[in-house]
């Protein structure tokens, strides 16, 4: 293998690991949406009502600013995403042991 095929496939490793960080898909989502975002919008781009993202507010899952009409911090929607916790543990001291 010669050295500049080596080093094409180096670049295109780390470019294709970059793409998928959390980091990357923040930085996409922000650039699309802005930093923050009503409730209603990030309702809309998470698929769940708008009381729920306010109950995500609330319990930490999301972050944003307070007040009567808060505001949703766009890193926060994707780093919950890319992180999968989406849901609220219901019994969170509890571990759950395989069948």
């Amino acid at each position: 293998m010669d050295f500049e095929k080596m080093m094409r496939e180096m670049i295109q490793q780390a470019v294709d690991e970059r793409i998928h960080t959390i980091a990357a898909v923040e930085d996409r989502m922000v650039r699309a949406h802005g930093e923050y975002v009503p409730t209603t919008q990030a309702a809309e781009l998470l698929n769940v009502s708008p009381v729920t993202v306010r109950r995500m507010l609330a319990d930490g899952r999301l972050t944003g600013t307070g007040g009567e009409k808060p505001l949703v911090m766009v890193r926060s929607m994707a780093h919950m995403a890319e992180t999968g916790r989406t849901r609220k543990q219901k019994y969170p001291d509890f571990a759950i042991i395989g069948r």
